[in-house]
């Protein structure tokens, strides 16, 4: 959901000063958004659950940026978590941490991460990630909700040709 011209992301970072990073990124990269912190799973899980309930057709986020390396359940827990609800688990999510393990990465990808980035080492670094990730985001499309889905089908039930799911 666009709120104000800018998308609204949510950061789920413990550490105060990555998050401080973050914002600082975001702001030269030019991301235009509007950013949301949890500092915890269950924070996090909390927000967008009583955000989801407040909208119907829209994602409640364009997008999640999680950090693995949570105190507490981690960062993996939640993408475990997230993709059991049917809207949330729509909502498209970039894991962008320190861990650069094999494991790490392969079971963000198993529990359907959208991308896995590295932080970068140094500020610069971290800015130009953040500007590649706004740029590729220009072409990304919002997924759709099933209620959506369905007022799409119900919108196009009697055009020759429409057939609900399948790509001609």
């Amino acid at each position: 959901m666009v709120v104000n011209g800018k998308n609204r992301i949510l950061l789920i970072e413990d550490k105060k000063a990555d998050v401080l990073l973050t914002k600082l990124a975001l702001k030269e990269a030019e991301f235009g958004c509007e950013l949301f912190v949890a500092n915890s799973v269950n924070v996090a899980l909390d927000l967008l659950k009583e955000s989801q309930e407040q909208v119907e057709d829209e994602l409640v986020m364009e997008m999640i940026i999680l950090d693995l390396n949570l105190v507490g359940k981690n960062g993996l827990v939640f993408l475990e978590e997230i993709k059991k609800h049917e809207v949330l688990r729509l909502i498209p999510l970039i894991v962008f941490t320190t861990s650069s393990n094999e494991s790490d990465i392969y079971r963000a990808y198993a529990n359907y991460a959208n991308l896995y980035i590295t932080k970068p080492l140094n500020y610069d670094q971290y800015v130009d990630a953040y500007r590649c990730l706004k740029n590729l985001w220009r072409y990304v499309q919002a997924p759709v909700t099933q209620k959506k889905q369905a007022k799409l089908n119900r919108d196009f039930e009697g055009f020759e040709g429409f057939a609900s799911g399948q790509v001609a």
